[in-house]
C-alpha cells in the first residue's frame, strides 16, 4: 500500500538556492513573488529545517504572485533525502496563494533518475568518468544527469585523463606482436620491442613514444627497483604520463650531471624527481656538473665520498631508461650546452651517429671516446652495457642513423618506438 505523503510549507521569505553542481551560481527564489532565476540545475532546499538536494527539471517554471490556484514543480530526488529525518522520495514543490512554496516528499514512488551519489558531489571528473567509463553511459545521458550540457562533460573526460583520474590502457604486450616488432626482436635480440601505429604526423613522436613507453614502464617496474633515468625530450614526455603507483622500496637515480642550464624548460634532475614523485620512490640526484672544464678538477671531484657514493648508486641499477640523440646541430646534446658544435667534429669524423647520456657511438654502437668523455661526469657506455634491463624511447625521422647504431651495439634491451622508425630501420638491414 502506498505511504503517506507528508508536506512541509517553506518560510513565506526570501531565500536562496546553490543552482550549479559546482556552486559557482545561485538563483533567487522569493516566495512573496514567485520568481526563479534558473541559471542552473542543481539545489539544496531547506524544508522544515533539514536539508534535501535536488535537480531542478529542464523545463520547470513557477507561477507569478499574480496566478491563482497551485502549479507544480517537479524536482527530481536524490539518494537519502530526508525531511524531519524520514526517508527520501520524489520531491514535489507547490505554490499556493496563501502559503507560499511547500515542498513534500512522495513515499510510495521512486525516484525518476538514478540516485547521485554524495560522495562524488565535489568532484565532477571522477563522476563523470565512471558513469562514462565504467557504467557504459552515454556523453548526452550523463549531461542529462549530471544537469550540465554535452560539451561540459566531453571537457570533464578530457580532464580526467588529463590528471590521471583514467588510466586507458591498450596492453603493452600486444604491441610486442605485431609483425614489425618480432622482425626486431629477431635482428637485435630484444627481450621487448613495442611498434606504436603512425598518426601521420599529427603529434610529435617523442611525445606520442612518451606516453608508449609509460605504460610500458608501469607494467616492467617493480618496488624495490633502482632505475637509472637519463633526460631528453622523450623521457620527459614519459615521466608526465607515467601512472602513479605506489613503490617505496624503489630509487630512480640520476645517471648523467647537470647542464649548465634549463634547456626547453626542464633539466635531468627534473626528469628524475617527476617520475620518482609518480612512484612515491626516492629520487638520487648526481650533484654534479655533466661536463667540466678540465679532466684534473673532474677527477678531483670524483674522490668526493658524496659523489662515491652516488655513483655507487648507479652502478647499483637495474633497470635503465633513456632517449637516443642524433649528432645533428639542432639535438638536445648540442642545445643544451653539453657539448659545442666544434667539440662534436671530432666524434662526427670518427664516425658518430649517436649520442647515449652524453657519450657518442659510431655505426656500430662502439663507444667513441674523446676528450670530452675526460671531462664528463656520468654513466659511461661500458657502464650501459652492465645494467640488466635496458629501456631505450626513441622515434622518428632523423633518429633511424642512431638508433640502428645503438641496437647493433645492443645497447638497449627492450625498445619503445614508432611505426615509421621500425620500418626505416628494418629497410637498413
Amino acid at each position: 500500500m502506498r505511504s503517506p505523503t507528508r508536506t512541509e510549507t517553506l518560510p513565506d521569505v526570501p531565500w536562496l538556492i546553490p543552482m550549479s553542481f559546482m556552486c559557482r551560481q545561485v538563483a533567487m527564489i522569493s516566495a512573496r513573488r514567485g520568481r526563479c532565476d534558473r541559471s542552473g540545475r542543481e539545489a539544496d532546499i531547506g524544508v522544515s529545517n533539514s536539508s534535501v538536494r535536488a535537480r531542478i527539471g529542464r523545463k520547470t517554471r513557477l507561477p507569478t504572485s499574480g496566478q491563482q490556484g497551485q502549479s507544480i514543480l517537479m524536482l527530481c530526488s536524490t539518494v537519502n533525502c530526508k525531511v524531519d529525518g524520514e526517508g527520501g522520495g520524489p520531491i514535489m514543490a507547490t505554490r499556493t496563494k496563501s502559503s507560499g512554496l511547500s515542498a513534500r516528499i512522495d513515499r510510495g514512488a521512486k525516484p525518476s533518475v538514478t540516485p547521485r551519489p554524495g560522495e562524488y558531489q565535489c568532484d565532477p571528473l571522477l563522476w563523470a568518468s565512471w558513469l562514462y567509463h565504467h557504467d557504459e553511459m552515454t556523453q548526452s545521458q550523463i549531461a542529462d544527469l549530471m544537469g550540465v550540457s554535452r560539451a561540459t562533460v566531453v571537457n570533464y573526460l578530457q580532464q580526467a585523463r588529463e590528471q590521471h583520474y583514467v588510466k586507458v590502457v591498450v596492453r603493452p604486450e600486444l604491441l610486442n606482436t605485431i609483425d614489425l616488432a618480432q622482425r626486431l626482436k629477431s635482428a637485435f635480440g630484444l627481450g621487448e620491442c613495442m611498434v606504436i601505429p603512425s598518426d601521420g604526423g599529427l603529434r610529435p613522436p617523442s611525445e606520442r613514444i612518451g606516453r608508449a613507453g609509460a605504460q610500458y614502464l608501469d607494467q616492467e617496474l617493480s618496488n624495490g627497483d633502482v632505475l637509472g633515468v637519463a633526460w631528453g625530450h622523450t623521457v620527459l614526455a614519459l615521466a608526465e604520463n607515467l601512472p602513479e603507483k605506489i613503490m617505496p622500496e624503489s630509487s630512480v637515480v640520476q645517471v648523467i650531471g647537470s647542464q649548465r642550464g634549463a634547456y626547453d624548460g626542464f633539466t635531468a634532475e627534473e626528469c628524475v624527481a617527476f617520475i620518482a614523485r609518480r612512484l612515491h620512490a626516492r629520487s638520487i640526484n648526481l650533484h654534479a656538473p655533466a661536463s667540466l672544464s678540465s679532466a684534473a678538477l673532474r677527477d678531483a671531484l670524483l674522490l668526493e665520498p658524496t659523489i662515491q657514493e652516488q655513483f655507487t648508486r648507479i652502478r647499483s641499477c637495474n633497470k635503465l631508461l633513456f632517449g637516443i640523440c642524433t649528432v645533428k646541430t639542432n639535438s638536445l646534446v648540442f642545445a643544451s650546452g653539453l657539448i659545442s658544435v666544434e667539440e662534436s667534429k671530432y666524434f662526427i669524423a670518427k664516425g658518430a651517429v649517436g649520442v647515449i647520456a652524453g657519450r657518442f657511438y659510431d655505426a656500430q654502437g662502439k663507444w667513441i671516446r674523446g676528450t670530452m668523455d675526460d671531462r664528463m661526469i656520468g654513466i659511461t657506455l661500458d657502464d650501459v652495457l652492465k645494467v640488466p634491463t635496458r629501456i631505450a624511447v626513441a622515434g622518428g625521422p632523423d633518429k633511424t642513423d642512431a638508433i640502428l647504431g645503438a641496437l647493433r651495439g645492443g645497447l638497449p634491451t627492450a625498445l619503445i618506438t614508432d611505426e615509421p622508425t621500425a620500418r626505416n630501420i628494418l629497410n637498413r638491414l
